[in-house]
């Protein structure tokens, strides 16, 4: 996957269907913004700090990626439906997806 600077890979509060690994420019990623929830909210999405998620909350708002990082594993391994960050391109970003359903696929005949 590639994206163009300011270009927003995900933002927080919508829903995930993957893990991302960056192999190349850097991203800023931010805890601290959250969608307006009283214009977006449905009955089955319930307010993020209700959320079994929440406790999850990282103590940084602020990180910056490189190449090598990653993120959105909470949604990869099943710890949570929704992204928890606004992560935003800072320069070209070239990164590898991982969607749960492939995931999932990969590893459903292994022990757990």
């Amino acid at each position: 996957i590639i994206a163009e600077p300011e270009e927003i890979i995900s933002q927080a509060g919508s829903i995930g269907h993957g893990m991302f690994i960056i192999t190349e420019g850097s991203a800023h990623m931010d805890f601290s913004k959250t969608p307006n929830q009283s214009s977006s909210k449905s009955q089955d999405s319930p307010d993020r700090a209700q959320r079994p998620e929440a406790k999850f909350r990282r103590f940084k708002t602020v990180v910056n990626l490189q190449p090598g990082d990653s993120f959105a594993e909470e949604i990869l391994l099943g710890f949570s439906r929704y992204h928890d960050a606004t992560v935003r391109a800072l320069s070209e970003l070239k990164m590898f997806m991982i969607g749960v359903e492939d995931f999932t696929e990969q590893f459903a005949g292994q022990p757990e």
